[in-house]
């Protein structure tokens, strides 16, 4: 069908452009339902799952080694109200997984709503932590609070008091220091330091500190600009490495570096609508391995574009493993994690079918846990209108029930 041009006038367009519209779109469904069905045949490979029975959100939980999982969420049988739905004021609980029992870090019972310990960040490598909670202290004419912020080696961590005012004075307001964090390891940074602009009038991405950055282009800049600027890799002792790829930011927002799995993974290309290509980053030559979705995971460029969250997505999550990659899928009834494997002929097999997943899953230091947090959908709809109490904490044991 083609389109009038810009400044004509043409009786009875707009309801052909409206029927082209609808055609695509269901023409959109009618594969998606496709691919539901292929979903519904793959192979099933069922893997062994532990059930916190703990109510959380991915993007509250962390790995500390490879047994034990620290979160913000509610702890067994005592699920959110709906008062509060938010799961993380129970306070920050440890999970581990080896004897399926929870530790409660910082205990929020007792105190007001909004006032309760959440974690900001935690590194596995460098046993870093970071949280804080805020206590208001009047309310009117305009809020004031103090801030708590504790920081340091998990056990060690050292709190810092600070005043806070919507209308601040020197009598109401002591700041709290808050430098900068590294994006991988939680430790703070000076004042001034700024992942995405390490070297001034440039764009960057971090990377850990003894493998170096990447520069994507001028700052500050225009996606035009970034596009015809060549993406090159400062590493570390070595000379710059010019990089085949248009860099963005991790998949999930997640920063993560599995060396046994290909470096930094995955990211995305900046320029690129949905998932494909998911590309991993190995920092010790530069090289970028790229790998397209089977279209039987419903990898489709339109996705964005209908919905965040498309009954039609296989978007929710990818997350690099071992030997391929956990896709999280949403939305279908066959909604659940996959296991794809693009080195075996790209094989899809059914990790777990039936469940929706949270947002992005978290792999073990070791690549042999997978944490999720899923529930039994009661209906096709977006993931907003499933009731938190649902979700719980779970993990997926990759490599046998022994280790």
């Amino acid at each position: 069908m083609l389109l009038p041009h810009a400044g004509t006038s043409v009786a009875g367009e707009a309801p052909d452009i409206a029927s082209g519209i609808l055609a695509r779109v269901l023409a959109f469904n009618l594969k998606a339902a496709q691919t539901t069905a292929a979903l519904a045949g793959v192979p099933k490979t069922p893997l062994p799952v532990t059930d916190s029975g703990a109510y959380t959100h991915m993007n509250a939980v962390w790995w500390m080694d490879n047994h034990r999982l620290i979160f913000n969420g509610s702890a067994p049988g005592t699920p959110p109200n709906d008062a509060d739905p938010q799961s993380r004021r129970f306070g920050i609980l440890i999970w581990d997984v080896r004897d399926n029992s929870i530790e409660v870090f910082q205990d929020n019972r007792g105190r007001k709503k909004d006032e309760g310990w959440e974690l900001v960040c935690v590194s596995h490598e460098t046993q870093w932590i970071n949280y804080q909670r805020e206590e208001f202290t009047k309310l009117k004419p305009f809020k004031e609070w103090r801030g708590y912020v504790r920081r340091g080696v998990i056990g060690s961590e050292v709190e810092e008091i600070g005043l806070g005012a919507a209308a601040p004075t020197p009598q109401n307001t002591r700041r709290i220091s808050n430098p900068a964090r590294h994006p991988y390891t939680c430790e703070p940074k000076p004042d001034g330091y700024a992942p995405r602009q390490l070297v001034e009038g440039r764009s960057t991405i971090a990377l850990l500190e003894e493998h170096g950055y990447v520069d994507i282009g001028p700052y500050p800049s225009t996606p035009k600009k970034l596009k015809e600027s060549q993406d090159i890799y400062y590493k570390v002792g070595a000379k710059p490495v010019p990089l085949d790829f248009e860099m963005g930011r991790p998949f999930g927002d997640r920063f993560f570096y599995f060396s046994g799995n290909g470096g930094y993974h995955p990211f995305l290309n900046r320029y690129q609508w949905g998932i494909n290509p998911v590309t991993l980053f190995n920092p010790d030559d530069g090289s970028i391995t790229s790998h397209l979705m089977p279209p039987i995971l419903g990898a489709n460029p339109l996705w964005p574009i209908l919905s965040s969250h498309s009954q039609h997505s296989c978007s929710i999550g990818i997350t690099a493993t071992r030997e391929g990659f956990i896709v999280q899928c949403s939305g279908f009834p066959e909604a659940g994690l996959y296991q794809w494997l693009p080195t075996q002929d790209n094989t899809v097999t059914a990790l777990v079918q039936g469940e929706e997943t949270d947002q992005h899953g978290q792999i073990s230091p070791d690549g042999c846990r997978f944490a999720f947090v899923s529930w039994k959908p009661r209906r096709i709809s977006r993931t907003s209108d499933i009731p938190e109490r649902d979700k719980t904490l779970k993990v997926m044991n990759l490599c046998g029930e022994t280790r």
